[in-house]
């Protein structure tokens, strides 16, 4: 890490910061959307949904598709 604080300064801290920021936005986003579902095959639609993603972020993450 202390390389990457060398090369990037603090723009690595505010890119991080950025991206939680995103993540904070989705959750809230996805928490409004199962409020307002009408029903619990719309809720369980959304669930499925953010599922879904949370499993694609985390493959990106993990950064296997670079290797």
């Amino acid at each position: 890490m202390a390389v990457v604080d060398r090369l990037m300064g603090r723009m690595d801290e505010w890119l991080l910061s950025q991206l939680i920021a995103g993540w904070r936005a989705d959750v809230w986003r996805v928490a409004l959307d199962l409020l307002a579902a009408g029903s619990p095959g719309q809720r369980e639609t959304i669930r499925q949904a953010q599922e879904k993603k949370v499993l694609e972020r985390g493959y990106e993450l993990t950064l296997e598709d670079l290797m």
